[in-house]
């Protein structure tokens, strides 16, 4: 009885140790996805503003100022946010 539990607690540790190599596997691939995302996500935007085909596109629209503030502000206020996240004492 007692070396079916040995067993049985062997291979419990197998299964973790199998959980925990699969994880660890998923999260170097996130890793990699949202480094390639942080890249292509806002030149997909950019190219989606200016790819569009109509006479009354942003650069028209709001001239090279208008433009500026559309990108611009909401890029400012990412930084801000992140430098306070990234700053802010952690526990």
């Amino acid at each position: 009885m007692d070396v079916l539990e040995t067993y049985r607690d062997t291979v419990t540790g197998l299964i973790d140790i199998h959980l925990s190599s699969v994880s660890n596997r998923l999260n170097e691939t996130r890793h990699a996805l949202t480094t390639i995302s942080t890249f292509f996500i806002p030149l997909t935007l950019i190219s989606g503003v200016y790819g569009m085909n109509f006479g009354n596109n942003a650069d028209r629209l709001l001239g090279h100022a208008g433009v500026a503030d559309v990108f611009g502000c909401p890029s400012i206020v990412l930084l801000m946010r992140s430098a306070c996240f990234f700053t802010r004492d952690r526990l």
